[in-house]
């Protein structure tokens, strides 16, 4: 039962360590470290998108944020050179309710 809970943590752990490490790599191979495509892990991919969707978006102490549409034209240009295109297509797909999360 405890050895059980202690996989589950460790698991948590290390798909975070993953997601934190290759979540600013690039689909085209130049983000940080050069990896590309399909060497970057799908759970970073994801986090990807939605990190750069956020951070446009939000409102910083040294940028104003981008319009919602504006957002969503950028992640459409930049999928499948900076982001995997089927997460930034799965993304678009529920552009609607995205749209209504920022509203």
């Amino acid at each position: 039962m405890g050895s059980d809970r202690i996989k589950q943590m460790l698991d948590v752990l290390s798909a975070a360590c993953s997601i934190a490490m290759c979540h600013h790599e690039k689909w085209d191979g130049s983000g940080y470290h050069g990896l590309a495509a399909d060497q970057i892990p799908p759970l970073a991919r994801l986090v990807s998108v939605v990190d750069v969707l956020d951070a446009l978006v939000s409102v910083r102490p040294y940028k104003s944020g981008w319009k919602i549409g504006e957002v969503f034209g950028y992640l459409k240009k930049q999928s499948g050179i900076q982001f995997d295109a089927t997460v930034g297509s799965a993304l678009l797909a529920h552009e609607n309710e995205v749209m209504a999360v920022y509203r």
